[in-house]
Order: structure tokens, then sequence, then C-alpha cells
């Protein structure tokens, strides 16, 4: 938080209690880190709002409105992605103390994509002479030529906001129709759709990860 701040991103928001926010810093010896800005999830002021957005949500998926109540006061995550629904926050970081799928399922409870994008996982490499965008490794596992396509651009559109020039390769254990099986049929699908929309981007598959 306070890196991010000091870079001129943006002002950090810490979820959680106060004093143990606060022991955490002094522990850590950390300058400067005694005024960001921390929010008790179970007594701020938006939980009416977030309860009632959660709620008409998920009411329709068998949640009562105390159990929405309960998810916004004692889960961070949830609280979190409320946040960032509903305008109050542009981003949040998160999974430090849960698993990737607990925490995807909860901040799924208040985060919808837009009808543009997809939800996909991204994983980011920093490697010695180059930066390696991979996706998606989490959340689709098969996914569709036209999820395949979205995917190779919205990952684009990310490498290229962090100041690179993206350049695609789709991956599969076949290497353009050697082996010609099903599943390279989803690739080279994704590539078809690719010719057909209007890219910025170089892109080229099926091809194996070597």
């Amino acid at each position: 938080a306070l890196g991010f701040r000091a870079a001129g991103y943006g002002q950090p928001v810490l979820i959680g209690r106060e004093h143990r926010i606060q022991e955490t810093i002094r522990a850590a010896g950390l300058v400067g880190a005694e005024d960001l800005e921390i929010v008790n999830a179970a007594v701020a002021r938006h939980n009416k709002k977030y309860t009632d957005y959660l709620y008409h949500r998920l009411q329709r998926q068998g949640f009562l409105y105390r159990d929405c109540q309960r998810m916004v006061n004692q889960d961070r995550n949830v609280f979190g992605a409320c946040m960032v629904a509903l305008g109050d926050a542009d981003a949040m970081v998160t999974g430090v103390t849960r698993s990737f799928s607990t925490t995807l399922e909860e901040v799924r409870h208040a985060i919808d994509m837009h009808a543009q994008e997809r939800l996909f996982g991204l994983t980011l490499m920093l490697l010695r002479n180059q930066t390696l965008f991979i996706a998606d490794t989490h959340v689709n596992p098969v996914p569709t030529p036209e999820e395949l396509a979205d995917i190779a651009i919205q990952t684009a559109a990310k490498a290229r906001s962090m100041g690179h020039e993206p350049r695609v390769a789709l991956l599969s254990y076949s290497n353009f129709g050697n082996p010609m099986t099903a599943n390279g049929d989803r690739i080279r699908e994704a590539v078809k759709i690719l010719d057909q929309r209007k890219t910025y981007f170089e892109y080229d598959g099926e091809m194996s990860p070597d």
C-alpha cells in the first residue's frame, strides 16, 4: 500500500480492524504508514448500501437479507468487491490468506464483467529479457473458440496498457495441426475468429509452448 501510494498510482484503502493493522505497521517498522486509510467492514458507513446491492443480486440464489448482511460485515473479499462494484474503489488486491478458488467465489458474489468483457485469469511473469502474460490459467479450463478470442484481445489490451507491445501465441499440445485433433480445432477456430475481428496486435497458433 505504501509503495502504491508513493508511486502516485492512487490512494490505497486497507480493509480490516484498525488496531490489528496498526500493530502490524508498528511491528514491521514501516515509516509513513500511520495515515493510511483503514476501513473496518463491520462498522463501515456504506454497509447498508452494499448489503442492499448484494441482496438484489443474490436473493434468487437462495440468499436471505441477513446472509448478505453477514457477508458484507464479516468477509473482507465481499466487502472489497462491493466497493469496486459500486464505484467506491477502482481495484482490489486480495488472496494473501485464502486460496484462489475461494477468493474468486467470494469476489464473484459482487462483481460481474461488463457485457463486452470476459472474466479470466491472467498471470504475469517478469523474466530477465521480457515480460510474459499467460491467460487463462485459472478460470476457464477448456475455453471455447469465442472465449479464447476474447481472452486474447483482453490480454493484449492489458499488456499494452502496461507499456508492452503484445504478441500473442495461442498455445496447444498440437503445433499447426500436428497432430490434428478436436481440441486443436478449438485453437484454430479461435485464430479464424481473430482474423475476422479488427485486431491491432500480432498473433498466431495453434503452437506448442516450446
